[in-house]
Formats: structure tokens, sequence, C-alpha cells
């Protein structure tokens, strides 16, 4: 929003470099909320601008990340923007009392996870999906014939891996976590 580099790109498909980043990031117009791919002043846009100017006024910032995942983000969200964090993330560590933890998986986890099968399923993209579980549990969230319908496309591990490893691929074009 601040460069505003969008401004000078005739096509919508044509893509163009969000400056001042430390990796480059490559967007087209068509990825870009359309308030801001049409610089509209609707609600959203209004909140937006309330929030950043609430933003620039506070003490700092609590973010869901850590130093170890996002090395470089960490480093020119200090410097650059000058902005105070403290990256606490992510905020799944934080549960540190095994009742605790079991509650909160108890009453969200299968739900979420049979969200995350039914979203990956109908995104018709290849993925890798990591769920590391100490149970047998795997079947009672998973959709019937999940498995079977993203052959080809998607992959489940299900135990502990090497992260890194993973992200570090250049074909990776997102990461989520919970």
């Amino acid at each position: 929003m601040s460069h505003e580099p969008h401004r000078n790109i005739a096509s919508d498909l044509q893509p163009f470099t969000i400056p001042g980043l430390p990796d480059q990031v490559n967007l087209t117009k068509l990825q870009l909320p359309s308030f801001i791919r049409e610089a509209s002043k609707n609600e959203l846009a209004k909140i937006l601008d309330q929030t950043l100017q609430a933003e620039l006024k506070s003490y700092g910032f609590i973010i869901n990340s850590c130093l170890e995942l996002e090395p470089a983000y960490v480093e020119h969200y200090r410097k650059v923007m000058g902005r105070k964090a403290w990256h606490i993330g992510p905020i799944s560590l934080s549960i540190r009392h095994a009742k605790d933890k079991e509650e909160t998986e108890d009453k969200a986890s299968t739900a979420q996870l049979a969200e995350i099968a039914a979203g990956l399923e109908a995104s018709d993209s290849t993925f890798i999906w990591v769920y590391a579980s100490n149970t047998e549990e795997n079947k009672e969230w998973m959709p019937e014939g999940f498995e079977d319908r993203i052959e080809g496309k998607g992959l489940i591990i299900r135990e502990c891996t090497q992260q890194l490893q993973i992200l570090e691929h250049e074909a990776v074009g997102g990461f989520m976590t919970h």
C-alpha cells in the first residue's frame, strides 16, 4: 500500500515485485484485494486505515512467528520498520499444561482437520500435509474416500518430519500451521 507498485502495471496478469522486503515477492493485480487494486475507499479500506494508524501509535506487537522460522523478516520488522515485536509463536506451543491441551484438541481438532481436508481437496492444488498424531484416530476426522480422491496431487505424512526440508523446496508456494 505504501509503494503502490501495481499502479504502473498495464495488465491484471503482469507480475510486479513488492519493494523493500527481504525476499523477492511477486504478485499480479488480481492477487490484490479489490480495495487496493481499485483504490476504493469502502468500509474495509477505512477500517484498515484506522488499524494502521493505531498500529503506528502502539508500543509494539505480539507476532505468531519465531526467529528460527522467519529470521530475515524478524530483522526487517525491527530494523527497517522500526517496530518492537515479541515473537511468541507458534501460539500452539504456548499451551503448557497437558490437560489444557487435551481439552482444546478435543473440542476443535476433529472439526478443524475435517475442514482442512475439505479445503485442500477443493483447492485442486498439490500439497503435502504433515499430520503427526500419537493416536490411531486419523480415520475419525478424515472424509470418506479422501485419500483416494487426492492421490497424485496430495501427500499425507503421519509422523513428525523436518519442516525446513519441505519449506526450502522451490516448489513451495504457501505454508500453514495451526
